[in-house]
């Protein structure tokens, strides 16, 4: 493999990668990113069996093949070097960059190694054009409420389901309930997200467009078959009672609020001795 990308996507690639790359794992491999060239573009990739991140990057190919190398050596090394053109080639196992006057050699794997990655059924995924604040403000709102229980998984992601036109995302961990509607659809959609898949979201997001792909059948792998989501929507349908007591100066007190779902404006609120 012999290619040639500029420092500054490079950089950006290898650092999303990176945090997706394991460091404390039992099989080496996980440690490594994979580069492999893909067209006129270089793919960088990296999974820790959990979460699976792909990053692809412009690139001026003379060989093509793959490689995969150590996630903090080569991330290191590449965003030490100045904002310049980097050229990587690949000779027996082994990456050489080489960049104005710099160069490193780092042992690599073959990438046969490399677990396979995820990929998205076209025929049966469920894609959406979503605007970039709009989602990652649904996000940071539910992903507040999941739960870290690792003996109810079912709890510890999000909830993107369909429901009367909308998709929406819910999370709850038994105690608190968050609900965001992100966009219209009219597509069936049921998938649960673990948490930490949607703050790594997060943190790679840009300002560019984003499209969502929803594959129900890889989604749903991540949980044991009994177990769903809880139907809270038995909670936030109708008018629901809120009462809550507080401590005044001359003795307790109560204040009901009177809760109607889908309602601005419709709610009351009370207060007298108790």
């Amino acid at each position: 493999m012999e290619l040639t990308v500029t420092q500054e996507n490079l950089t950006r690639a290898l650092g999303a990668a990176s945090r997706v790359a394991g460091t404390k794992t039992q099989l080496p491999i996980l440690s490594n990113i994979l580069l492999r060239t893909d067209g006129t573009r270089l793919m960088v990739a990296a999974t820790n069996l959990e979460i699976a991140s792909t990053q692809h990057i412009g690139a001026k190919i003379v060989n093509e093949g793959a490689i995969t190398v150590p996630s903090r050596l080569i991330t290191e090394f590449v965003a030490s070097l100045p904002k310049t053109s980097v050229t990587l080639k690949v000779k027996d196992n082994k990456l050489h960059l080489e960049a104005e006057g710099y160069s490193s050699t780092i042992n690599g794997t073959v990438a046969d190694d490399f677990p396979e990655l995820p990929t998205i059924n076209d025929k049966t995924a469920v894609s959406y054009a979503i605007d970039t604040a709009a989602l990652k403000q649904a996000i940071t709102q539910t992903i507040l409420t999941t739960s870290s229980d690792s003996t109810r998984p079912v709890l510890t992601g999000v909830y993107w389901h369909s429901h009367d036109g909308g998709l929406y995302l819910a999370a709850t961990d038994g105690y608190r309930l968050s609900e965001k509607r992100l966009v219209a659809t009219k597509s069936d959609v049921a998938a649960i997200i673990p948490t930490s898949t949607l703050q790594e979201v997060l943190r790679t997001l840009s300002d560019d467009a984003v499209r969502v792909w929803i594959d129900g059948a890889l989604a749903i792998d991540h949980w044991t078959p009994h177990e769903t989501m809880p139907d809270y929507a038995t909670i936030t349908s109708g008018a629901h009672e809120l009462r809550v007591q507080y401590l005044q100066v001359d003795g307790w007190s109560e204040m009901r609020l009177d809760i109607l779902r889908g309602t601005q404006g419709k709610s009351a609120g009370s207060a007298g001795p108790h």
